[in-house]
């Protein structure tokens, strides 16, 4: 009896040690409890068990009767495009699995199998609904899009065209819709290089003032953002007939639309030809005929203006000595005319004029005008001048004015007469102004002193 419990006693330790340890002997789980991340149990309700690789996502096991089998990915597939955005792991292929959820479009996933490439729509049905996604509205878009082709609206046409290519790769008339969308971006790509082809060509003409000729420049910067833009919608619209050939499943492409996207890249290639060897030597000239016309960049103009006494009867120039009289008597100045003797002389502005050419390009040949305006800011008069300077000429100019103005015009009525100083003259002049133009261009306003 005794020996009998010592070998149970044996036994029960002996299948003691070699059980298998339970999940709360150790810190350490069985791989088969293996906690997985949050997009890895994400991707397991999706139906897709696989691990990341430099590649793509590899796709180790897929769920029978999940969404990803309905799709047709299948064990040894590797995930690596999904909207041409890389996958690198599991919340890379997340993300991309989940954005159509936020549009009425399906997404593109590029797989590489043990049979090749092949691309694959995600998701295959909608949630809701069960119907394949996108398919009513690649259809509707289908329509509008042909509707505003045959209107010969191409730029609808292509905006519809685009967005029915976007929202199914499973609809029925997706070749169509190809071909029907070359045509639009052949016809718009011919019409833009026609129309710019004649605008450009047209001379510069002297007559084109600044302003025109900035108006021409904006148009032709619409042109060259028109051409970049059409250059990389056609790119997107190649990637996507590649992708249209590599997708499983995909009828075979027409020859009709093979020919017409290789002639939709010659014509894009004559655009950007026409571009380089028309457009920009247009665009220099423009550039150059804005340096020349936007003169006040390099044409420096300064203007000082006095007011010239003149005798009223003879017309003869005279000095405030004509007026005042220094005395014995007083430090003062006194009156030597008549009783009015601001009335019986005539003033007349002369303006000193420098002009300097800092250009060492571009030479300056036009009109200096002078004009006059009173203290209420009225034009009075105005005078002017043909001049021409070379680059990096400097020069001084005397316009005087013909029409004189009366000396009640010039000064205040509160002067005293009988004993008036030059500092009273001074005070009691009227702030008339002259204003500098050049070839039409202001160039600033200065008082008239005396």
């Amino acid at each position: 009896m005794g020996n009998s419990k010592i070998i149970f006693l044996l036994l029960f330790a002996a299948v003691w040690l070699v059980w298998p340890a339970g999940p709360d002997s150790s810190g350490e789980k069985a791989p088969a409890e293996k906690q997985f991340s949050a997009a890895g149990q994400t991707l397991i309700d999706f139906g897709l068990i696989g691990h990341g690789s430099q590649a793509g996502f590899v796709v180790d096991k897929v769920k029978e009767k999940s969404l990803a089998e309905k799709a047709g990915f299948k064990p040894g597939d590797t995930i690596s495009l999904i909207d041409t955005e890389p996958v690198n792991g599991p919340d890379a292929l997340l993300n991309g699995l989940k954005k159509h959820r936020e549009t009425v479009r399906t997404s593109s996933i590029m797989v590489t199998g043990p049979d090749g490439v092949r691309e694959i729509a995600w998701p295959p049905f909608q949630e809701d609904t069960g119907e394949e996604t996108g398919l009513k509205e690649a259809a509707l878009n289908h329509a509008l899009g042909t509707r505003a082709l045959a209107e010969q609206d191409y730029g609808r046409a292509a905006g519809f065209l685009q967005s029915s290519i976007m929202a199914s790769i499973n609809y029925r008339d997706r070749a169509l819709v190809f071909q029907e969308l070359v045509e639009c971006y052949l016809a718009v790509i011919k019409e833009i290089g026609e129309r710019e082809t004649k605008t450009y060509t047209l001379p510069l003409v002297s007559s084109l003032n600044l302003e025109q000729v900035r108006q021409r420049l904006a148009y032709l910067q619409q042109t060259a953002e028109m051409v970049r833009r059409y250059q990389e919608i056609v790119r997107i619209y190649l990637r996507h007939v590649e992708l249209e050939k590599m997708r499983a499943g995909a009828p075979q492409t027409h020859c009709e639309l093979q020919e017409k996207t290789e002639e939709l890249r010659q014509e894009l290639k004559r655009l950007v030809s026409a571009y380089e060897e028309s457009f920009r030597p247009y665009q220099s000239a423009l550039l150059a005929r804005i340096d020349l016309l936007d003169f006040p960049r390099w044409l420096k103009g300064e203007i000082e203006v006095v007011w010239e006494l003149f005798d009223r009867k003879s017309g003869v120039r005279r000095s405030a000595t004509y007026l005042l009289e220094q005395t014995t008597i007083s430090t003062r100045a006194r009156m030597r005319e008549t009783s009015q003797p601001i009335l019986e002389v005539r003033f007349a502005p002369v303006a000193t004029v420098v002009l300097t050419n800092s250009s060492r390009q571009y030479p300056f040949s036009g009109k200096v005008e002078v004009q006059y305006r009173d203290s209420t800011g009225s034009l009075r008069g105005q005078v002017s001048q043909e001049v021409s300077l070379a680059s990096g000429e400097k020069k001084e100019l005397l316009i005087e004015s013909p029409k004189r103005f009366q000396g009640s015009e010039v000064v205040g009525t509160n002067v005293f007469r009988d004993n008036l100083s030059v500092e009273q003259l001074t005070q009691n002049l009227r702030k008339w102004q002259a204003e500098l133009f050049l070839n039409g261009k202001s160039y600033g306003r200065v008082t008239i002193r005396f």
